[in-house]
């Protein structure tokens, strides 16, 4: 979807997850599960090529 894969392209670029969630006027988190499906926040994490510390951002979603 649109939504999805917005909050996707916005994680990957670096955005808070609270303005993700308010950009795409998410009720809840479940934005959240579909940024851990990301391919690119993955290989990131995986091959640790990370330009703004993917591993940390993704660490901010349990917040």
């Amino acid at each position: 979807s649109l939504r999805a894969g917005g909050a996707t392209s916005l994680a990957e670029n670096g955005v808070p997850p609270s303005i993700i969630q308010a950009i795409g006027r998410w009720p809840s988190d479940a934005f959240k599960i579909y940024i851990l499906k990301s391919p690119v926040l993955i290989q990131a994490l995986l091959f640790g090529q990370t330009t703004h510390s993917a591993s940390s951002y993704i660490h901010s979603l349990d917040s």
